[in-house]
């Protein structure tokens, strides 16, 4: 397996709809979401129509200085994933009203050469840690094998509220 194609970000105030980069049928897309709130309540969105849930967390923000605010924020980040059906899927739909925040974003990725029939997957850490704001450790859910892609994200928060950049791992 390896990744083919990444499509272009989306953002918006409650709803995101990414747009899928070039596939074919039986790629496996991952669709990367990521959005800031102030408590840790119902925060996990509902999954687009026939995309699954790998993993959902968060980090805490206690003070951001450079934002001038000294409350908690939450920062959360949410991975589906679909198997291609077609090489023309539609962009995925997420209503992020109910959840309660002010902003997401998305984008969904593509991998090629993935099973074409079952979870393409073997477990997810939903846990990485930074030592500083250099380094970024992302634990491996799974072990040794053949044929195996580790896919890690990760996000970083900027100066304006809600605003976060995706970094991904192939």
């Amino acid at each position: 397996p390896a990744w083919h194609s990444t499509g272009t970000e989306a953002s918006h105030a409650t709803t995101v709809s990414p747009s899928w980069p070039d596939h074919t049928t039986n790629d496996i897309g991952l669709l990367f979401l990521n959005w800031s709130k102030d408590s840790t309540s119902g925060t996990t969105p509902v999954a687009p129509s026939g995309w699954s849930l790998i993993a959902a967390n968060y980090n805490t923000e206690t003070i951001n200085p450079e934002i001038g605010d000294d409350y908690p924020r939450y920062h959360w980040i949410a991975i589906y994933w679909i198997r291609a059906s077609s090489g023309a899927m539609s962009a995925p739909s997420v209503d992020m009203t109910s959840i309660g925040i002010n902003g997401v974003n998305g984008v969904v990725l593509t991998y090629r050469g993935c099973t074409t029939s079952g979870t393409p997957y073997e477990g997810d850490n939903g846990n990485a840690s930074v030592a500083d704001d250099t380094a970024l450790v992302i634990d491996s859910a799974i072990g040794p094998g053949t044929n195996r892609l580790i896919v890690g994200a990760a996000k970083s928060i900027s100066a304006t509220p809600c605003s976060v950049s995706f970094t991904y791992c192939v």
